[in-house]
C-alpha cells in the first residue's frame, strides 16, 4: 500500500470517513485524491464493512465486488446469463462469522455488511453444524 502516502485523506480527520451519515466531505476528499483508483481497488477486494474508502460507501463497494465475482464465475462457466445465486466473497463470510462470534445480532450484521438476515442465519447454522462456532 505504497500509494497510501500520496492519499488525499492521509491528513484528514478519520471521523469524516466513518460517520453513520453524511459522507459528503469524505467523498469530496476522495474526488480530488491522486490515488483514488488504487484505494478503490484495495477497498473492493478487502471490503471494509463500513465507512468511505476509495470514494465509495460500503454498499457501493459490495455492489462492485458482486459484479466482479459474477464476471469471474461467468468467465469460468460457473454462472449463466440468467444467473444463479452468486456466493458471498470469502472475506465477507468471515466478517459475518466474526461478528456473530462477537455477539452481534443478525439485524445488526445485516445493517453493517448488507448481508441479509436470512443469509446470516444460514451461515451461522452452517458454521454451528461444522463446529466452527
Amino acid at each position: 500500500m505504497e500509494w497510501l502516502a500520496q492519499a488525499a485523506c492521509r491528513d484528514a480527520n478519520p471521523e469524516l470517513f466513518f460517520q453513520e451519515k453524511g459522507f459528503s466531505q469524505a467523498k469530496e476528499i476522495c474526488d480530488r485524491c491522486p490515488v483514488v483508483s488504487d484505494c478503490q481497488a484495495w477497498a473492493v477486494q478487502h471490503l471494509p464493512w463500513y465507512g468511505i474508502a476509495g470514494g465509495m460507501t460500503a454498499a457501493e463497494r459490495r455492489a462492485v465486488r458482486r459484479k466482479q465475482v459474477e464476471a469471474e464465475l461467468r468467465a469460468q462457466g460457473r454462472i449463466t446469463r440468467q444467473g444463479r445465486k452468486i456466493p458471498l466473497a470469502p472475506e465477507l463470510v468471515q466478517t459475518v462469522i466474526d461478528l456473530t462470534r462477537q455477539g452481534y445480532s443478525a439485524a445488526k450484521i445485516e445493517e453493517s455488511t448488507g448481508v441479509g438476515r436470512e443469509t446470516v442465519r444460514k451461515l451461522v447454522k452452517r458454521e454451528a453444524q461444522t463446529g466452527a462456532l
